[in-house]
């Protein structure tokens, strides 16, 4: 992430070696959504880092919480909500398509 005018960098990941980097990361577990219809489970074991970042989804049924919540599919889901505040990006990622998938890359305020 880049200052716009400053063109300081603020942040990057280009996810070498074979393991997220915790200080910059940190997993989302469970099955909180932005959205109503919350399908997918969010694991750790799901995020990969090999030669890039890899986050696998997998149709599997799984209880997702401590109320039980049994849910049909699990993934991953990393953040750095709350770290920094940003008015420029630049990202290069390759999302997967197909059916029933929703690859997204989100960028919310703090």
């Amino acid at each position: 992430l880049i200052k716009s005018q400053e063109q300081t960098l603020l942040f990057e990941d280009r996810f070498h070696g074979d393991k997220l980097d915790l200080t910059k990361w940190k997993h989302e577990v469970g099955h909180k959504a932005f959205a109503s219809g919350k399908q997918m489970c969010y694991r750790p074991d799901n995020v990969a880092v090999n030669n890039g970042l890899k986050i696998t989804a997998k149709p599997e049924e799984v209880e997702c919480d401590k109320n039980g919540t049994i849910l049909q599919f699990t993934s991953g889901r990393i953040k750095t909500l709350g770290t920094f505040n940003f008015t420029y990006i630049e990202v290069k990622a390759k999302l997967s398509n197909g059916k029933n998938l929703q690859p997204a890359l989100w960028t919310k305020s703090p």
